[in-house]
Formats: C-alpha cells, sequence, structure tokens
C-alpha cells in the first residue's frame, strides 16, 4: 500500500527516527482483536444464584 498522491505517512512515534511502514500501521495490537475461547455446552447446566440480581426498587 501506497499514501494516496499529495498525502503521507504518520510521523514517527516520540522517540524513534524511524516511520513506521504501511504494514506495521495495518498490524492489530492484541488487545484490538483477541483471540475467543468458545467452550461449546454440551447439556444445560443450572445457574448459580446471583447475589446481584435484585428486584427493583
Amino acid at each position: 500500500m501506497t499514501p494516496l498522491e499529495g498525502a503521507s505517512l504518520p510521523v514517527a512515534p516520540y522517540g524513534t527516527n524511524e516511520k513506521p511502514s504501511s504494514e506495521q500501521l495495518l498490524e492489530l495490537e492484541t488487545l484490538a482483536a483477541p483471540e475467543r475461547s468458545v467452550e461449546l455446552r454440551r447439556r444445560s447446566e443450572e445457574r448459580e444464584d446471583d447475589p446481584f440480581d435484585l428486584p427493583p426498587e
């Protein structure tokens, strides 16, 4: 990828002299796209009693 005509990549981050490449700018951080753990339920389970599930006042 290259910047549009008349545009440039962002300036280098504070404390570095080197500008990040377009590929580096497109990488997602771990917190931006966390891995999901998908545990399928094989049978129904009873819910535990929730002490914070209070009726409205």
